[in-house]
Order: structure tokens, then C-alpha cells, then sequence
């Protein structure tokens, strides 16, 4: 069963799009498949909780385990 998220994946999206970043830049940025980031952007499934640890990193924070979940974890620094 796939989950969506589409309200908490806007910021990624946004931060992406604003910065010109594509999926596929952020994605070699954050180590993953492209694809991967395309779904997370749609609002199509949860990132693992090392992935989020990636995207968090390769946006020096700018994105948030709030931002991918909708939550009201505080943000994780990036290693």
C-alpha cells in the first residue's frame, strides 16, 4: 500500500523549483534514484529514515522531518 503525503512533500518541491534544482541533481546530491525523489516531490510514499537524513543534508537543512512528514520533530543537523 502506497501512502501519500502531498501537503508535506510542498516544501521539498518548492525548495527544489525556487533553486532550480532538478530531481535529478537533488538526487545524486542526497544519493538516491531520481525516481525516488520524483515520488517524494509527488507526494507518493515516505522517505526511510535515513533517506530523510540524506535530503535533510543535501538541502543543508533547509528541508525538515516536518517538511517530509508533517510532524513537529525539530530539524536534524546535518552530519
Amino acid at each position: 500500500m502506497t501512502v501519500s503525503h502531498i501537503g508535506s512533500m510542498q516544501k521539498l518541491d518548492a525548495y527544489l523549483t525556487q533553486n532550480n534544482i532538478t530531481s535529478g541533481e537533488f538526487a545524486k546530491r542526497a544519493g538516491v534514484d531520481r525516481a525516488y525523489i520524483v515520488r517524494l516531490r509527488r507526494g507518493v510514499g515516505n522517505p526511510t529514515k535515513a533517506v530523510m537524513e540524506q535530503i535533510i543534508a543535501a538541502s543543508d537543512g533547509k528541508i525538515t522531518p516536518d517538511d517530509l512528514f508533517g510532524g513537529s520533530s525539530e530539524p536534524i543537523e546535518a552530519a
